[in-house]
């Protein structure tokens, strides 16, 4: 193949692609993507409705108070707000950086955890789609997620997984 059927076979593939849009995500896919939230809204609604006001409040204000205190607990909430909003952001970022396969499908976010110097998700890829292609929008991805900077690597064991690690803390990598 020519350079010039290349890319002209390229260009085409980008207006195939441009003129397709994302599949919407079905109702169970929203209940997972939103599960910390709920939880979190459907323990402060039990709590609210079969704990005595009394007793709510000055609990509520000891867990506060505790978790601001004890320098493991605060880092505990700390990293786990920071896993759940990288998980949002890193999914807007995929979507509007355009890492799809043709059929729509994004790469579904299977798990985050707290690491040194930022998050690290695990990234389940559909047929289509591999670590190469989400490295490629790293600049759009890493200001998606607030971040200096993101390192897009495979899973060790499975292809089919890309592991990508948010750089929120620390010098910035290749600076000097």
């Amino acid at each position: 193949m020519t350079r010039r059927e290349r890319g002209a076979r390229s260009l085409a593939d980008q207006l195939v692609r441009e003129g397709r849009t994302g599949r919407r995500p079905g109702p169970f896919l929203v209940l997972w993507r939103w599960r910390w939230e709920l939880a979190l809204v459907g323990a402060v609604t039990v709590l609210v409705h079969f704990v005595v006001p009394e007793v709510l409040l000055p609990v509520a204000g000891v867990v506060i108070a505790l978790c601001a205190v004890v320098p493991v607990l605060r880092r505990l909430v700390r990293d786990r707000f920071w896993c759940i909003a990288t998980q949002h952001r890193l999914r807007a970022g995929l979507r509007e950086s355009d890492v799809r396969s043709w059929s729509g499908r994004m790469p579904a976010i299977v798990w985050s955890s707290a690491i040194a110097d930022g998050e690290r998700v695990l990234l389940a890829c559909p047929a289509g789609v591999d670590a190469a292609r989400i490295a490629a929008g790293g600049g759009e991805l890493a200001a998606a997620c607030w971040a200096i900077d993101i390192d897009v690597h495979l899973h060790s064991r499975y292809a089919n997984l890309a592991v990508v690690e948010i750089v929120r803390r620390g010098p910035r990598r290749g600076s000097s």
